[in-house]
């Protein structure tokens, strides 16, 4: 990504000057003298001070190193207007950016973009970020769905049903060639359970279950019936994608995957009720 943001105020101390919306609104900003290296903005709104985000304003002379590399950053600046709005800028290094250090400019600035809005002679904008790459190729994974399964899937009543998934929790994705490097993804599911039983002191779904689904008398997620009749077991998975490329990683949440007992459904017996 450090190859897709140039800044034309690059190398330039950046100075923001305040721009009152109206005349309950006061703002002011300025470099904290508790932070140098930090531009804040501070002002009040109908009598409540607000205190608005912290922002790296470059000083002090350039880095001459030669051969030197950039880093880009997002700073507030104004548009034609006189509004703060966002833009970036460059810093000349004496070395190559770490990942890490690419990560924390993108971080900010989608923090700062909750804000304010694009500065309209920002240069373009990065097409791709590593937590990106990792968002895109697991949404071209298919994910192990879950079947759910008691064997026997018939039992009487007050019997421990042990269950099945018919899919893995845990499995490894990759390597995969990234712009970043290779990507490698881990994902890993928690299990819920709705064991479809009315007369369960639990409503709904239990879990997450600690322990891994498997048949008697290894499986962890086990259900004792208390009733005789049909119940429509469901299982639930819900995914943290864990994902690397070299020193940089993260985690994405929120994936899931479901699947229902095959019909007609688990059977939970009494000999009187079915004549045995």
């Amino acid at each position: 990504m450090r190859h897709l943001v140039r800044c034309i105020l690059a190398l330039t101390p950046l100075l923001i000057v305040a721009v009152p919306a109206a005349a309950e609104h006061k703002k002011s900003c300025g470099i904290d003298g508790n932070s140098p290296g930090e531009y804040i903005c501070q002002g009040t709104s109908a009598g409540h001070d607000v205190r608005h985000d912290v922002v790296p304003v470059q000083s002090g002379p350039p880095t001459t190193a030669y051969p030197f590399r950039e880093l880009w950053r997002p700073v507030l600046s104004q548009d034609p207007d006189g509004n703060p709005c966002l833009t970036t800028e460059t810093v000349r290094l004496g070395r190559d950016p770490t990942m890490a250090e690419d990560i924390e400019s993108e971080r900010q600035f989608l923090r700062l973009l909750r804000t304010y809005s694009v500065c309209p002679d920002v240069p373009a904008l990065p097409t791709t970020t590593p937590a990106m790459e990792a968002a895109e190729f697991l949404r071209q994974i298919d994910l192990p769905v879950p079947t759910p399964y008691v064997q026997p899937d018939a039992l009487p009543v007050g019997f421990e049903a042990f269950l099945e998934t018919g899919a893995p929790t845990n499995r490894t994705y990759g390597p995969v060639d990234t712009p970043f490097g290779p990507l490698v993804l881990t994902a890993t599911a928690q299990v819920y359970v709705d064991w479809d039983d009315p007369h369960d002191d639990v409503a709904g779904e239990h879990g997450p279950y600690t322990g891994q689904p498997g048949p008697h008398p290894n499986g962890d997620i086990t259900h004792v019936y208390q009733h005789h009749g049909m119940y429509d077991i469901a299982v639930r998975y819900v995914w943290t994608a864990s994902w690397a490329i070299g020193d940089v990683s993260g985690t994405i949440e929120g994936v899931e995957t479901s699947g229902s007992y095959p019909a007609p459904g688990f059977e939970a017996y009494s000999r009187e009720a079915v004549g045995r």
